[in-house]
């Protein structure tokens, strides 16, 4: 499972809704997993257990490269070394997948190294080298029910086609290449490996996430519901009608986290566009107390929406001017600001210079965000441009 999900804080804005496309199921740990293979392959040399390990090493390998030659084996060597690895992060995201869709979880998009199939998009190609070994499932919850024995099975399922498959290919009864003894190797280490609870700099381990749901199911129920709603956002379903169970089940819970501020974000833009105002102020508080443990944009996000929400919603501009003070001259989306001004401006009386904020500010968002986020954004501000213009009438 990778960290990149998932319960980290998604750095953008709650007027976004925080949505992120690390809501997913991932697998990007290309150091630990050869450290782990080495590890695994010397020791198995050493004991001579499997037997075929040695004598492959021994024996098959030095005269299949005597006859080959040494660049020839080389080349062959590396394309099947690639080839192999691809297939084994396929069959780790697949049974991640197989996992999530057997719980009834609602599948989003699976890529593969620099091939990504995603529902209703189809293929495309995502480059660079980063995503040459890399594999991503994005499955999210359908329903708030019974979300911990779900969460189990879809963590469990990559490491589980992993070692599965690698456990049945030794078992198969053909001469084993290099091909075959390359991918018992990888798939094997792999998903032992993947079942140790560890989380570094490199990600995060599905074990991890899996010690996560059992010792603190709570949190790991709010983590997989900000999944579900992250999901949502991006998929272009407005604040207001975000599922309120999974909204329930992410703040449930208050703790010195990011995931708290997250979550919170969620609810008080769901609140917030529903026009149930103590609700709102009660969720924004939650998210400004605990502020401190989120990303620099997000709480720069949070002051804008703080002035927002007491010039709109309590005809304070003198409050909105105070919280438009405490955000950054030059904060990290530039539209920040402007959006908060423009909240001042309307509730100062001033609709015609509130509106021509908010048209500075989709400038703003068409130059600096890309796609879905920029839709979603732009689909806000308009319908604030037309409230703003039925104010007019």
């Amino acid at each position: 499972m990778d960290g990149s999900n998932e319960s980290h804080a998604d750095p953008r804005p709650p007027c976004a809704t925080a949505t992120s496309s690390t809501a997913s199921v991932g697998h990007d740990r290309h150091l630990r997993r050869m450290v782990v293979i080495l590890m695994a392959l010397a020791i198995a040399v050493f004991f001579g257990q499997p037997p075929i390990l040695r004598q492959w090493f021994f024996h098959v390998a030095p005269n299949w490269i005597r006859a080959q030659g040494v660049l020839r084996a080389i080349l062959v060597l590396s394309v099947t070394t690639v080839l192999v690895s691809l297939a084994m992060v396929a069959l780790h995201e697949c049974g991640h997948l197989l996992g999530g869709l057997a719980m009834g979880f609602r599948f989003k998009s699976i890529r593969v190294g620099p091939i990504q199939f995603e529902r209703g998009s189809g293929l495309s190609l995502h480059g660079g080298f980063a995503n040459a070994f890399s594999g991503v499932a994005v499955i999210v919850p359908a329903t708030s029910n019974s979300l911990i024995p779900s969460g189990i099975v879809l963590l469990a399922g990559g490491p589980a086609a992993n070692i599965l498959s690698g456990c049945l290919v030794l078992l198969l009864p053909f001469a084993h290449g290099f091909a075959p003894v390359l991918f018992i190797l990888q798939s094997i280490a792999n998903g032992l490996s993947d079942l140790l609870p560890y989380r570094n700099s490199l990600g995060v381990s599905d074990g991890a996430f899996l010690w996560a749901l059992f010792r603190h199911p709570a949190r790991a129920e709010r983590w997989l519901s900000i999944m579900r709603l992250r999901s949502d956002t991006t998929d272009g379903i407005l604040p207001e009608s975000l599922p309120a169970d999974f909204i329930d089940r992410a703040t449930a819970i208050k703790d010195p986290s990011a995931d708290t501020v997250i979550a919170h974000a969620f609810a008080f833009s769901n609140a917030f566009h529903q026009h149930r105002d103590a609700d709102a102020a009660r969720f924004l508080e939650t998210c400004l107390t605990y502020s401190g443990h989120a990303s620099a944009r997000l709480r720069e996000a949070l002051m804008s929406e703080a002035s927002v929400f007491q010039s709109r919603r309590r005809h304070r501009p003198d409050l909105g001017e105070q919280w438009l003070a405490v955000i950054p001259k030059a904060p990290q989306f530039p539209w920040i600001r402007t959006r908060a001004q423009a909240a001042i401006l309307e509730a100062k009386g001033d609709v015609e210079g509130a509106i021509g904020k908010l048209n500075e500010c989709e400038r703003a968002v068409i130059a600096s965000m890309e796609p879905p986020h920029r839709e979603y954004l732009l689909r806000l501000l308009r319908r604030w441009k037309s409230e703003l213009g039925g104010a007019t009438n």
